[in-house]
């Protein structure tokens, strides 16, 4: 079952910085100007700080709306997407060697959740800031075993509302998190064994990973915008129940049509 996006926790000014970020000039403009009134003005990096996971995302909100950021500003962000796509290229080459690991032990395997929206319906890839792999396999035991050959150890134990998790973490502590996988549609990665979630069903994992664990709702409401954006450059209007109600919800945070986003 897929959860719900009715929790969302949103403070009046992250939702005026999404505004800025989301919607097009002049809305997006005149949030700008109103966040940076209240919020920047006593120091931009400080004002930024708590938004760090999505400083890859604010460089591509200024550079697509043209908005104000000071020189020593803009280059912080651009810094931060540089290391973001060295880690994505780095995390990409990992993904690649664990799922042709898996593939030669037999063990079928799926990318979920927020990796999955990164290379579906993200821009760039490195503008969706994943903390951890999580891949859906048929056999969790059998693929932390075959993955130890690549020096990912077993660091832990939970339960999600899939089943019970292991986690993984590799020399220079990155991240993979094995879970049992679920139904539901897939999409190939072109000239990869990549397989991913749908954008819908990546979409309910990543509410699972970064709202059920009271984390990061703006990295979520990126998710909401990029795969309805996806919707609409196809031409049509998902009727799925979860998209709907996220839309609405993303509708409520900036406080406007997300038709005009």
């Amino acid at each position: 079952m897929r959860s719900s996006p009715g929790a969302l926790h949103i403070s009046a000014s992250d939702a005026l910085l999404l505004r800025a970020l989301l919607c097009r000039p002049p809305e997006a403009e005149e949030a700008w100007n109103k966040w940076t009134d209240t919020s920047a003005r006593l120091g931009w990096l400080e004002a930024l700080s708590p938004y760090k996971r999505v400083w890859p995302l604010i460089l591509w909100a200024v550079r697509r709306n043209r908005l104000h950021v000071p020189r020593s500003v803009l280059t912080a962000l651009r810094a931060a997407y540089a290391s973001e796509k060295i880690r994505h290229i780095y995390l990409r080459h990992i993904l690649e060697a664990c799922i042709s690991r898996l593939a030669a032990a037999g063990v079928t395997s799926i990318v979920r959740g927020g990796a999955a929206l990164a290379l579906t319906v993200y821009p760039e890839a490195p503008l969706r800031h994943t903390h951890a792999i999580r891949l859906g396999v048929a056999d969790v035991d059998g693929a932390s075993t075959a993955l130890s050959d690549l020096g990912l150890h077993r660091e832990e134990n939970a339960m999600s509302r899939t089943g019970r998790t292991v986690r993984l973490t590799g020399q220079a502590r990155e991240a993979l998190v094995l879970e049992p996988n679920v139904c539901g549609s897939t999409v190939r990665l072109s000239a990869s064994q990549i397989v991913v979630q749908s954008p819908l069903d990546a979409l309910a994992a990543a509410w699972d990973e970064i709202i059920g664990a009271g984390a990061y709702p703006l990295v979520w409401t990126f998710d909401v915008f990029f795969v309805a954006g996806v919707d609409r450059h196809n031409g049509r209007r998902s009727n799925d129940v979860l998209l709907a109600q996220a839309v609405r919800t993303l509708a409520r945070v900036l406080g406007a049509d997300t038709s005009s986003a």
